[in-house]
């Protein structure tokens, strides 16, 4: 499954990466620690011409995001003198043979974090399907605060065995610490068994880059709207040009839906986006059954 650094790879490559142009690219010689302000770098593919993007004043991007300004450019010793943490960007180490982006028009960090931010909008066009074990309680069973729809409750009994069970799902739950919680109905279970709680609900938004999205209930077909939206996000405001034209039009022929001719790239990539998230709403909605409660079989 993917990561969100796949994703964020994946706008660029697709949305981010306008007809043949490519960024200026140099890498680490050496490793550097996060407080490091001379870096040394390997140029050996590039071009004289190339190489002048290289001077004072000019922000390179490395590792995962982090932007530095150059405050110096010894081409002869090939080194750089760099500010760290630039654009708000957190200062970082960085290894051997590791990317330097000159002058990047989207910052990577940038693209990374549109993609987080996407995963938590899918809701409430999408909605997560997720399944925690709880623990019976006859006071209350706290639940994930994401929880808008409830759809089962299983109980394990002596044998393992799991029975359906009753219950009442509290949305407003000012006893628990969520918000949410779930009270068994009269005489349903004992006290202290393991319980899964199934529910549909909110995407919570990833912590680190290297969370598979599948963790948080994202469906594989869905990675492709959450790259449009991010795409859409980080050049809102800019220049369309910016927009890899070609992926868009040829997506949109695939899907047998014929791109606005009048409109711009970026309105393209909305009615991408659109018809993308409208067949993954469709397609949930004929999976998923309506949450139904079912009586306890058998005896404990």
């Amino acid at each position: 499954m993917s990561t969100v650094l796949d994703v964020a790879d994946k706008t660029f490559r697709d949305y981010l990466s306008p007809g043949d142009e490519t960024p200026v690219v140099v890498t680490f010689a050496a490793a550097v620690t996060a407080d490091a302000t001379s870096w040394t770098y390997s140029s050996a593919m590039l071009s004289p011409d190339e190489l002048d993007f290289l001077a004072p004043g000019t922000v390179v991007e490395a590792g995962d995001g982090e932007q530095v300004l150059l405050t110096n450019v010894d081409t002869d010793a090939s080194t750089l003198t760099v500010s760290r943490g630039y654009n708000g960007t957190v200062a970082t180490a960085h290894a051997t043979g590791g990317l330097i982006v000159v002058a990047p028009v989207f910052g990577r960090r940038t693209v990374i974090e549109a993609v987080k931010d996407e995963v938590a909008s899918l809701y409430p066009s999408l909605h997560s399907q997720v399944s925690v074990t709880v623990t019976t309680d006859f006071e209350y069973i706290e639940v994930p605060a994401e929880a808008i729809t409830p759809v089962s409750l299983f109980v394990a009994g002596d044998t393992g065995r799991l029975y359906p069970t009753l219950y009442d799902f509290q949305s407003n739950f000012v006893p628990s610490s969520t918000g949410k919680a779930i009270v068994l109905r009269s005489g349903q279970s004992d006290d202290g068994r393991t319980a899964y709680f199934t529910y549909r609900g909110k995407f919570t938004r990833p912590t680190y880059d290297q969370d598979e999205l599948s963790e948080y209930g994202v469906e594989r077909h869905w990675e492709r709207i959450i790259s449009t939206g991010a795409a859409l996000a980080v050049t809102a405001g800019r220049d369309p040009s910016y927009l890899t034209a070609d992926y868009v039009t040829e997506a949109l022929e695939r899907e047998s839906n014929p791109p606005d001719t009048a409109g711009n790239v970026r309105n393209r990539l909305i009615q991408l986006r659109n018809l993308w998230l409208d067949q993954a709403r469709s397609e949930q909605v004929a999976a998923e059954p309506h949450p139904v409660v079912q009586l306890p079989v058998g005896a404990w």
